[in-house]
């Protein structure tokens, strides 16, 4: 799965950034044909919000000042071509902060729409970030809570989004998410149910879902 995906990206042109989590599993082959940099972080717990946050770090370490958006992508997904640069194009046009795929087909018509979030509240779960692909505007800094282990680190990142900006859900671009929710059993099933109520702490008593 990581191999076809860093293929798309690479054909796309997109720079990529694999965090190696320690999978027993060596990472493909396959990756490296294509502009990809590898870094590993496999410190105990897992957490994903600190994975998000080296990968960033790293990037806004290469690309310094200059505008720039990144996409933060499960290695399970499969994209469709330009997804990434489809997404950019909207954070840059419509000065967001954030933008995410339509997975629920709220346009159902499938034209380019675009729908934009500006406040930290709860939504539809229909027009809420998509928190396995997402991108976010790389000049606002925007860091992942790492106080939110595995599970809403993705919703305070897209509340924080709507108020440095807006959080765009974009009409019409969907990806395919091949395992959903498969790692979230044991502890990191429990892990979910404590970042739930981290999030209601730190937001006043609100969830997004």
């Amino acid at each position: 799965m990581l191999g076809n995906l860093c293929e798309q990206l690479g054909i796309d042109g997109v720079k990529t950034v694999v965090i190696d989590t320690g999978y027993k599993t060596p990472l493909p082959k396959q990756i490296y044909d294509w502009n990809v940099t590898v870094l590993g972080d496999n410190t105990q717990p897992p957490n994903i919000s600190r994975w998000w946050n080296f990968g960033l770090n790293y990037i806004k370490m290469v690309e310094g000042p200059k505008e720039h958006v990144v996409a933060i992508l499960n290695d399970d997904l499969v994209i469709p071509s330009g997804f990434v640069t489809d997404l950019a194009g909207v954070i840059l046009e419509t000065n967001a902060a954030a933008a995410y795929p339509d997975q629920h087909g709220h346009f159902l018509t499938g034209e380019p729409h675009v729908l934009v979030h500006t406040k930290a509240e709860p939504v539809s779960i229909y027009t809420r970030m998509c928190g396995y692909a997402f991108a976010l505007r790389g000049s606002l800094n925007l860091r992942a809570d790492e106080t939110l282990q595995w599970w809403y680190g993705d919703d305070d990142l897209d509340w924080r989004a709507r108020q440095a900006g807006g959080s765009v859900l974009v009409g019409g671009l969907k990806v395919q998410h091949l395992r959903p929710n498969e790692s979230t059993v044991g502890a990191l099933a429990e892990q979910a149910g404590r970042d739930r109520q981290t999030f209601a702490d730190k937001w006043g008593g609100r969830t997004p879902w």
